[in-house]
């Protein structure tokens, strides 16, 4: 199921347990169309949104392809590139700026969830996991 930009914000603030406040008719129908398709429904005492099992996976499923599409549009830039065809003016920035911004997104779910020993390091410490990890890899191509 593709899921619009105020869908993807919706059923993000439900799944984070975050205040949805008034709905104008907009946000409504959004609300009202989530809980129809039966990615949402609405819990009593206290009256409040929860996300189902099928909301889980549609956001999961929704960022996978944004991720993919952005991967996709990124080769596409690289091959327009190298075979020297004119592009847009800033728009290899553009790419790259939100690669950027995945990349730094999927380091820090990485560094919450990485557990050395006792103590989480961050994911770029001298002694940790990056560190390590490049370590054996080099280990492995020699």
């Amino acid at each position: 199921m593709r899921l619009t930009p105020q869908e993807i914000d919706f059923l993000t603030r439900v799944r984070d347990g975050l205040r949805l406040g008034l709905a104008d008719r907009k946000e409504d129908r959004v609300r009202q169309k989530m809980r129809k398709a039966g990615l949402t429904v609405v819990a009593m005492n206290p009256r409040r949104w929860v996300i189902t099992d099928a909301g889980r996976s549609a956001l999961q499923e929704q960022g996978e392809r944004a991720m993919s599409d952005l991967i996709k549009r990124a080769k596409i830039k690289a091959g327009m590139l190298r075979m020297g065809e004119p592009i847009a003016f800033g728009s290899d920035a553009d790419i790259i700026e939100e690669l950027i911004d995945e990349i730094r997104a999927l380091q820090g779910a990485l560094s919450a969830m990485v557990d050395v020993g006792e103590a989480y390091l961050p994911f770029d410490a001298p002694n940790g996991p990056c560190c390590k990890a490049l370590a054996r890899a080099k280990e492995f191509h020699k």
